[in-house]
């Protein structure tokens, strides 16, 4: 083969237009050298917004504030901590240090290689690099799946284009743990498929390792349903021939159980760490008017131009667009399924029940909503099995464009379909009309490309019908693209590296000043402020987002926490101080609290003239300094002895060694748990807490060596067991192989 026919053969290839499509849907971060972040919000804080760019008006989408001051800092978090200490399970850069998690802490984000780019490369870079391959990764694992339905690329890559670039993972993107775990789902049901239709040990033990993989990001409700999802069609296929495929799977339920043996690290931890999380109730189903998003997805308004009008509901939780083209054709499918009576079709048939059952669930729909009162469905929005609506779909639309191309589609089934479509796109449009004018750029005539899109679809798949040849298949694809990347290019924002998580002059201060102290953020109005974005710039803070809601963090603040703050950080979970602030108050000095920055330098802060001043003021606010700051280790005397600051740097979050005069109490400015193991003069030593809350240890008189760790048993335990079962896949692997070998 020459070159040229080679290199023709590549560009001509679905695949190769799959990954183009994709970089020009992030045509900003390929072409135009931005980069990947909602981190524009900081402008309307203090103190960024004291140097706001000429360039800037507003956010460019105001709902990314869980990515640009939650998700991104915790990730370059961890990155540094990696790079410095390994793979540390406790973070003292947060409130006064917690575990860190497989979820919000990212832990076992570094299973995912794009995380390595923390490691590396800029932030900015890193950050864009995590998320852009997540759509590619999508896309290539369903058109792998999409194999086992068509034999025609052109059909093949529709399925891909409307799985990669979904609404619902758009949406999602930010936070990566979700879209990333679903993106492989289809290459999990095609590992499973194979072998049970082969039996091919290789790719069982290859699904195996997948599914083991995907419990590591972190994120349970993905994992909930990506492991039913799989289910359904494995007992689907079992269904269809129970005495003779019964062997095999029970072989792969062994498998499975592999997988699940791999990722009992994320599992364990997990368990342990969701224990502590506040009970959130049964959560309820969405209204079937909701729906309404899967032809229009701005019938509701757009966050972006903050006229979302449904005030209870999440606007990533509803958005459930994935263009008319696959929702025609996925109601084709189903009708066909139907139709030609092909139930002993696995993948379709099986798709059929997933995408109604999960409709049911996410629309509360009897007597699927009972699903949600199980215990380990009941943490799962309901509305988040949109997505899998979506996937049963393009299985299904790509189902039915096969039989057209084919010539064995009914045509009854597309006119049908293309009926419920367009009465349900009148009744939205009549119905919602107001709605649908938002005077914002971002929604302004939404509702018109989208009629006029859906108008165009129709005359393509009538135009299949009578010229069954690619040029209508290529027609759909057009359509396509253009109807994902007119609602979803421009939603995840890409700004300027300058705008990057911008330093200021008040920050600055506090990045040269405060190293092994912590910094708290007194804001007076509102209850959030990105406090856990300090740790992108080497500074601990106080406040933040508390995932699991630390009670006893809480108690110890004490009066210093207002009401509303109380209740905002029971609902919300972040955490805020700054209405009842009394700095003279000694729980300060055991956080090692060295400064606290008012945004606002509204002079309101009375601290007593002796205890603190004024260290930094400036038009980006000011900074006081606590003069009787304590380290993050001192000793009790007792009586009215002052506390004894011993001036130490850890050696890592995970284990530190120092020496300390007794007698007296030495206590660390971090949370009491078992898990810390203290011994003193090499002999393990009883602990305790200080004011209920701080770790401490009684020490007697003398010069004493400490030393301090961190075990977690669940981690411990988790470890060994997911080596073993790697070790074991591993083993499985090799044995095709080993007999082959002991038969020569």
């Amino acid at each position: 083969m020459t070159l040229r026919r080679a290199m023709t053969r590549i560009v001509g290839h679905p695949v190769a237009w799959l990954v183009v499509l994709v970089l020009l849907f992030f045509y900003k971060e390929v072409f135009l050298g931005r980069v990947f972040s909602p981190a524009d919000l900081l402008f309307d804080f203090r103190p960024w917004s004291a140097q706001v760019p000429n360039t800037f008006t507003h956010p460019l989408n105001p709902l990314r504030s869980d990515e640009a001051f939650i998700f991104f800092p915790r990730r370059d978090l961890i990155a540094h901590d990696v790079a410095r200490y390994g793979l540390p399970i406790w973070q003292d850069h947060i409130f006064a240090g917690t575990p860190n998690s497989f979820s919000i802490g990212f832990l076992g984000a570094f299973v995912y290689p794009p995380m390595w780019s923390y490691l590396a490369l800029p932030p900015g870079l890193a950050n864009t690099l995590i998320h852009l391959p997540i759509p590619l990764l999508a896309g290539l694992c369903m058109y792998l799946l999409l194999g086992r339905l068509s034999r025609q690329p052109l059909v093949r890559l529709l399925g891909a284009l409307a799985w990669a670039l979904n609404g619902y993972f758009i949406v999602w993107l930010s936070a990566f743990f979700l879209p990333l775990t679903l993106a492989v789902l289809p290459l999990l049901i095609y590992l499973a498929i194979r072998f049970l239709d082969e039996g091919r040990l290789f790719l069982g033990v290859a699904y195996a390792v997948l599914l083991g993989w995907t419990f590591y990001l972190g994120y349970p409700p993905a994992n909930v349903m990506v492991v039913t999802t799989v289910a359904i069609v494995v007992a689907y296929w079992l269904a269809l021939d129970l005495r003779h495929r019964a062997r095999r799977s029970l072989l792969l339920a062994g498998l499975s159980a592999l997988g699940l043996g791999i990722a009992a690290l994320p599992i364990l931890t997990s368990i342990v760490e969701l224990s502590r999380a506040p009970d959130i109730g049964l959560l309820r189903g969405m209204s079937l008017k909701v729906a309404q998003a899967y032809l229009f997805p701005n019938v509701f308004g757009n966050p972006v131009a903050y006229d979302w009008r449904i005030g209870d509901s999440n606007y990533n939780e509803l958005v459930a667009y994935f263009g008319s083209v696959p929702l025609i054709l996925g109601l084709t499918g189903g009708l066909s399924v139907i139709a030609r009576r092909d139930f002993r079709n696995p993948l379709p048939a099986a798709a059929g029940l997933i995408g109604l059952l999960a409709l049911a669930i996410a629309y509360g729909l009897w007597p699927a909503s009972f699903v949600q009162h199980l215990p380990v469905f009941k943490g799962i929005e309901p509305q988040r099995w949109n997505i899998i609506v979506i996937f049963a779909a393009i299985l299904l639309s790509v189902y039915a464009l096969d039989l057209l191309l084919a010539g064995r589609g009914s045509r009854w089934s597309v006119g049908a379909a293309v009926g419920i479509v367009l009465v349900a796109a009148t009744v939205i449009v009549v119905g919602h009309h107001r709605d649908l004018t938002g005077t914002d750029q971002f929604i302004k005539h939404d509702y018109v490309i989208r009629i006029v899109i859906l108008g165009a679809s129709i005359a393509a798949l009538a135009s299949l019908l009578r010229f069954r040849s690619s040029i209508p298949v290529g027609m759909l694809i057009a359509l396509l693209a253009v109807d994902l990347f007119s609602f979803g290019s421009n939603y995840n924002p890409a700004i300027r590296p300058a705008d990057f998580y911008p330093s200021t002059p008040a920050l600055r201060y506090l990045a040269a000043n405060a190293a092994g102290y912590r910094v708290l953020v007194a804001r007076k109005t509102d209850l959030i402020w990105p406090g856990d974005v300090l740790s992108v710039y080497g500074i601990d803070s106080v406040t933040g987002y508390d995932q699991f809601r630390d009670a006893a963090y809480v108690r110890v603040l004490g009066s210093n926490m207002s009401a509303e703050e109380r209740d905002f950080w029971r609902r919300v979970g972040y955490l805020t101080l700054g209405q009842a602030l009394d700095l003279d108050s000694p729980v300060f000095d055991w956080l090692s609290v060295k400064y606290a920055y008012d945004p606002y330098a509204s002079g309101e802060a009375t601290p007593s003239l002796t205890h603190w001043h004024l260290a930094y003021q400036g038009a980006d606010g000011q900074i006081l300094e606590n003069t009787q700051v304590l380290p993050r280790q001192f000793i009790l005397r007792g009586g009215d002895q002052p506390p004894v600051a011993i001036s130490h740097l850890a050696a890592s979050p995970n284990h530190d060694r120092l020496t300390a005069d007794g007698p007296g109490m030495l206590v660390w400015s971090k949370p009491y748990s078992r898990d810390w193991t203290v011994t003193v003069d090499g002999r393990p030593t009883d602990t305790g807490t200080y004011a209920g809350y701080f770790l401490r240890v009684d020490l007697p008189a003398g010069t004493h060596s400490i030393s301090l760790a961190y075990h977690r048993t669940d981690y411990e335990v988790g470890a060994i067991v997911s080596l073993l079962s790697l070790l074991a896949a591993g083993m499985l692997m090799a044995f095709p192989r080993l007999r082959r070998a002991m038969r020569r």
